[in-house]
């Protein structure tokens, strides 16, 4: 069965923090520990059968192991070993049936996304393509054996990172994979790409808050004022896409009949705190 090829387009979601505004303003994207995933089913030690943990074979990937470091026994701090080079960097197939969902998942409709053109992004990141996740019933789920072939080991991985339970589905998720983390150096999780690798910056329905400010005699603009509430990450982000103008931007809309749509919009300031979102669509959706 021939591998589904990746579509054009992957996105990224993000809730509002200093990690994530650190990303963007630095264009980056994190190489995350498997391990250390939110799901603990996603990525499971348990997938791992414990029989094939031999002294034998782990010497094979681990030269310098040996009883007295840790117990072979131990298979959960075997495999932490084992993996210490591994880094995984999610992205969405964003389908617009599911969109509310991902949006609330991820970041509580108040983060914001990067879509990435995947073809030069994968040039920045060194990589032919993305691997696609399989979503599984728990019945399906796959386990795994450690062999002492290296080549044969890292196929076996890309296998466990590359399923999922069933019921994460509508992620549509694809996966960069990384054998080159230097687990000493925290900075070697930060993959670079270009400005060019963005195709659009997209903001949450309430992205935001209770910051919005009418503009007298128009309903196609309104001031973003941070000084209404305590909200500076989002303003740094705002102000960061603002002196960025390479990027499209886009905010996720709800009209009077409760669709969730994307509609661009354009940034500008107001004065030294403020900032203008105006609608660039038309007919203009009315603002409440």
């Amino acid at each position: 069965m021939a591998e589904e090829k990746p579509p054009k387009e992957l996105t990224k979601y993000y809730a509002c923090n200093e990690f994530s505004y650190d990303a963007l303003k630095n264009n980056y994207l994190w190489a995350s520990n498997p391990l250390q995933f939110n799901d603990p089913c996603d990525c499971s030690i348990k997938a791992w059968e414990e029989q094939t943990f031999r002294e034998d074979i782990v010497k094979k990937h681990i030269p310098n192991f040996s009883e007295k470091s840790f117990p072979i026994s131990n298979r959960d701090q075997v495999i932490e070993v084992l993996l210490s080079k591994l880094g995984i960097i999610c992205l969405n197939n964003n389908e617009k049936e599911f969109e509310d969902i991902i949006w609330g998942y991820y970041s509580n409709h108040s983060g914001f996304s990067i879509s990435f053109n995947l073809e030069i992004l994968s040039k920045d990141l060194n990589r032919t393509t993305p691997e696609k996740v399989n979503y599984k019933r728990d019945d399906e789920l796959e386990r795994f054996g450690l062999s002492d072939n290296q080549d044969e080991f890292r196929c076996t991985v890309r296998s466990w990172v590359s399923q999922k339970k069933l019921i994460w589905k509508p992620e549509n998720e694809w996966r960069y994979i990384f054998f080159d983390i230097d687990y000493k150096n925290s900075s070697s999780r930060k993959k670079y790409y270009k400005q060019e690798s963005i195709n659009k910056v997209t903001l949450g329905l309430n992205f935001f808050g209770k910051n919005r400010e009418p503009i007298k005699g128009t309903t196609q603009a309104f001031i973003y004022n941070p000084t209404k509430e305590l909200d500076l990450i989002n303003y740094r982000i705002l102000k960061h896409l603002t002196d960025n103008t390479k990027s499209e931007v886009w905010w996720m809309f709800q009209g009077e009949d409760m669709k969730l749509e994307p509609i661009p919009i354009k940034l500008s300031y107001w004065d030294p705190y403020g900032i203008i979102i105006k609608i660039k669509v038309n007919p203009t959706p009315t603002l409440k």
